[in-house]
């Protein structure tokens, strides 16, 4: 039985095995979840979570970064088992069984439901979206305002259309206006590449197009073309909270 709806769940899950285990066994561990990494262990070793159904032992994938270490979480044969990657500050702990699948699913249930959560501390880089995210209010504010990050690490690795542009139909009615932000990471930083802004009310005149597989699985129908976007809509589309600014204050 495939306990995940899909591949974000999956994510989820072996990211709370892969910080219990860190927990237990006395590492400092710090949830980061953007710049391309989930964790921060040690204080200085960046850890992407990789969680399979497969039994691969090792990251096969890309490296968008050589100093990240990939740790695959497998999830097989009803047991969460750790295969961290070569340059991992825990390698040592390769094909450590983290623990029962049935046991450890019960406890991230609980855990995303209960008040008394793993704590995340609200790092420097989750601060600065904040802080974007309360000056696009204030250029709004009379406007019920969605706002919705991406970041990479390249400005020609943005492989898909996010998931949630234009959304479900709950989010369309119960919002005007969406700002999507798109983050570069530089570094240990990250800064704004573009900003795109979208009237719901215009969503019908915007050009969709066919979801990806993985956001087909997910049970969305459409998503926006963003060629057709950047071709048609150019005054739509911002470099800094400035331009937009401008343009609200015209507008």
């Amino acid at each position: 039985m495939n306990r995940f709806k899909n591949s974000q769940q999956l994510g989820s899950f072996g990211e709370f095995c892969y910080q219990k285990f860190a927990i237990q066994n006395g590492f400092s561990i710090e949830k980061i979840g953007i710049l391309e990494y989930d964790f921060v262990v040690f204080a200085s070793h960046k850890v992407d979570v990789k969680t399979t159904q497969t039994k691969k032992v090792k990251f096969t994938g890309k490296k968008v970064r050589s100093d990240i270490s990939y740790d695959i979480v497998s999830v097989v044969d009803n047991k969460v088992t750790l295969y961290p990657d070569l340059t991992s500050p825990i390698i040592r702990f390769s094909g450590h069984v983290i623990g029962d699948i049935d046991v450890l699913y019960s406890e991230w249930m609980l855990n995303k439901s209960s008040k008394n959560k793993i704590v995340k501390k609200t790092n420097i880089h989750k601060f600065r979206r904040n802080l974007i995210e309360k000056n696009l209010q204030i250029i709004f504010p009379n406007k019920r305002l969605r706002v919705i990050f991406r970041g990479s690490v390249s400005k020609t690795r943005w492989s898909s259309s996010p998931d949630n542009i234009p959304g479900s139909f709950s989010k369309i009615n119960n919002h005007d206006l969406t700002v999507f932000v798109q983050m570069l990471t530089l570094e240990e930083s990250e800064e704004i590449n573009k900003i795109y802004l979208f009237n719901h009310d215009r969503f019908n005149l915007i050009k969709m197009k066919t979801p990806d597989k993985r956001q087909i699985k997910k049970g969305i129908k459409n998503v926006i073309d963003f060629d057709w976007y950047e071709k048609n809509q150019p005054s739509l589309i911002f470099n800094s909270i400035e331009e937009l600014k401008k343009y609200a204050s015209c507008n």
